[in-house]
Order: structure tokens, then C-alpha cells, then sequence
């Protein structure tokens, strides 16, 4: 019984564990595991099935291995090139923004929070001096990314069309010609394009007409609010003057996604002007709705209008560029890691007052006082 039990240890019980080793290595990859196959009865051909099997799955997933990593090297040099085109196009992109000089020129004080949600962005701002004064803008366009970077580069264009034709004089007449220009730029009122080929572009615009000899700026919005805060005791008040509810461009009978007004039957409403006295310590500020809209805290909930109202009125007697490290800092807290929504915009500025109208403007308000 001894020697029967030796016997079948050595020439069944033994290559069967040593069988059942090698599936198990093949099972975390180690392909290149073999059998000793020198036998003619049923145990030799098991184990020259199992190096058959071994050597069919070695070579299939080399093989497999080979084409991926091929497949892992265009897709990298894809994804570098079309990168390299990003980044190029952010470069062209900001080409369009006003330089450091251009905003220094007619402003005591500026500053720019410009967070594209990816690497170009749908939003752009304008400064660029007039006949009387200069203008400052701020817009959102539809979409972000390399679609909403087109958008800014026509409405860019279009709007310094209207202002080299039109002038500043009047930005509610300014608005509606840019909202004119865009739909016919492009063929938004074509009722050819239907179905599948059908889109529907605009954007909002914010602008500011500033006449600082005259102490004088006048605003017109469509759907991007003017905030002013002016200094007084502790912290400065805030007021919001807010553009009219409808945006530039879009399709005449088309609703916008996020549920804005139709611009079909209104088309050609005026913009309202809204006229603010230049004073001492002003500080203006527009912004898109990516501030605002930006989900974070605890809940999830947006930041909102009353959250960046209060770091504005706290901010009031502080310089601009400690104003706008408050506001990122803020964000960032409040952010707390979450993916950015939008592409983000916030130009707040302090105008370069004449001395007869800082003079003019003090003495009123002692007057008054």
C-alpha cells in the first residue's frame, strides 16, 4: 500500500498540484509558465494541452500588449497636437484682451479675474479709449472651451465694428446693434436651417460708457449687471444696476437653455441707459453669471450674489489688487476642490478722475451732507 501510494503520488497527485500551480501563475499573468510534457498517457497529454494553451495566450497578449501601446502612441501624439493647437488658440485669445497699458490709461486702479473653465475661454473683456472718454465691457458668450472661444473672437470683432461705426455715446444703441450684427453674422433668422444643422448663439454684454471730464458714465446691460459700491463708513454700500433681461443675438423665436426670455416679438426693444455722477472712491465692477452660478460650501449650493456683495462692500476702502486676492481667495474656500462650472469673469476698476470734477464732486457732497 505504501509503494501504490508513493506511485500515485509521483505519476498522477503530483503533476496534477503542479498543473493547478501553473493555471494559477497564468491567472496573474506570469504567460510564460510550462509543463513537462515527456509522457504518453493521460497526464502527458494534459500537460501538452495546458503548454499549448500557455503559448496560444503568451502570444495573443503580446500581441494584444504591441497594439496598445502603438494605439496609447497616437493617441498621445493626437492629444499633444491638438493641445498644442489649444494653447496656440489661447494665445490668439488673449491677443484680443486689452494690454496692462490700455487699462492704466484712463483707470486709478483695475483688475481682472479671468478663470477660462478650460484652457480658452467664452468670456472676453474691452477697454479701449474713445472720442471722449474710453469703454470697458465686459461679455459671455454661448458655450466655453474652443466653442465659446470662436463665439468671442466674432462678437470681439462685431463690437468694435459698432463702436468704430456708432461711437459710445449711447450703449443701449451700441447693444442693439451688436445683437443686429450677430444673428445676421450667423444666419440665426434663416428658417433653412433647421433640424440637425440648427444652433442658436449669443451672448451677454455689459457696457460702460466713461466720460471723465465730464464726471459722467452711463451703462447699458444685456443680462450683466453694473455693481457699484461707494466708500462710506465701515464698509462701502453696494448698489446692483442691472441690465435688461435679454441677451444678444440668439434666434428670434428661440428660448434660451437656461430658461432666459425669448427674443422673438422683442427683437428690436431698446436697451436702457442708466446713467451714474462720477465720484471719488467708486469702484465699479462687472461680471459674468460663472461667479455666481459656482457650486461649493458644505451643500453644493452657488455662490451667489449676496456672498460677492459683501466681500465688495468689505473691499470698499482696500486697493483693487487686495480686492481681487479677497474675491479669489474666497472662491477658492468656497470651491473647496469642485470642478469649476463655468469660465469665470469678474473687471473691477476705479476711474482716473479730473481735478475739477474731484473738486466739483467733493464739494457736492459736503453740500449735501
Amino acid at each position: 500500500m505504501a509503494a501504490l501510494g508513493l506511485t500515485l503520488n509521483r505519476m498522477v497527485l503530483r503533476p496534477l498540484r503542479r498543473l493547478t500551480q501553473l493555471a494559477g501563475a497564468m491567472a496573474r499573468g506570469e504567460y510564460g509558465a510550462r509543463m513537462d510534457a515527456g509522457r504518453s498517457d493521460e497526464i502527458g497529454v494534459l500537460a501538452d494541452g495546458f503548454n499549448r494553451m500557455a503559448a496560444t495566450v503568451q502570444d495573443h497578449t503580446s500581441t494584444l500588449e504591441s497594439r496598445v501601446r502603438d494605439r496609447t502612441e497616437a493617441l498621445a501624439a493626437t492629444n499633444r497636437a491638438i493641445m498644442d493647437s489649444i494653447n496656440y488658440a489661447q494665445l490668439i485669445q488673449s491677443a484680443i484682451l486689452p494690454s496692462a497699458g490700455t487699462l492704466s490709461a484712463g483707470l486709478t486702479e483695475h483688475f481682472v479675474l479671468w478663470r477660462p473653465r478650460d484652457v480658452v475661454s467664452g468670456d472676453f473683456y474691452l477697454c479701449r479709449e474713445v472720442e471722449d472718454g474710453f469703454v470697458v465691457a465686459v461679455a459671455d458668450c454661448t458655450g466655453h472651451g474652443v466653442p465659446g472661444a470662436f463665439m468671442t473672437m466674432t462678437a470681439s470683432a462685431i463690437l468694435n465694428n459698432v463702436l468704430d461705426q456708432l461711437g459710445a455715446a449711447d450703449p443701449a444703441a451700441v447693444l442693439a446693434a451688436v445683437d443686429r450684427k450677430v444673428r445676421a453674422a450667423l444666419h440665426q433668422e434663416e428658417e433653412a436651417r433647421g433640424g440637425a444643422d440648427c444652433f442658436d448663439n449669443g451672448l451677454d454684454l455689459g457696457l460702460c460708457h466713461i466720460r471723465p471730464a465730464a464726471g459722467k458714465l452711463v451703462f447699458a446691460g444685456a443680462r450683466i449687471p453694473l455693481l457699484v459700491v461707494a466708500e462710506g463708513g465701515v464698509d462701502g454700500s453696494v448698489t446692483e444696476l442691472r441690465g435688461n433681461r435679454r441677451s444678444l443675438g440668439y434666434r428670434p423665436s428661440a428660448f434660451h437653455a437656461t430658461g432666459r426670455a425669448p427674443v422673438g416679438g422683442g427683437a428690436e426693444s431698446p436697451f436702457t441707459n442708466h446713467s451714474v455722477a462720477l465720484r471719488p472712491g467708486q469702484t465699479f465692477l462687472m461680471s459674468t453669471d460663472g461667479l455666481v452660478d459656482q457650486n461649493g460650501g458644505e451643500r453644493g449650493r452657488s455662490f451667489g450674489r449676496i456672498r460677492l456683495h459683501e466681500l465688495l462692500s468689505q473691499g470698499a476702502h482696500t486697493p483693487l489688487d487686495r480686492l481681487k486676492t479677497d474675491v479669489e481667495s474666497s472662491l477658492d474656500r468656497f470651491q473647496c476642490g469642485r470642478e469649476q462650472r463655468d469660465d469665470i469673469t469678474l473687471f473691477g476698476f476705479r476711474v482716473r478722475l479730473t481735478d475739477a470734477v474731484a473738486v466739483s464732486s467733493t464739494g457736492s457732497g459736503r453740500r449735501a451732507a
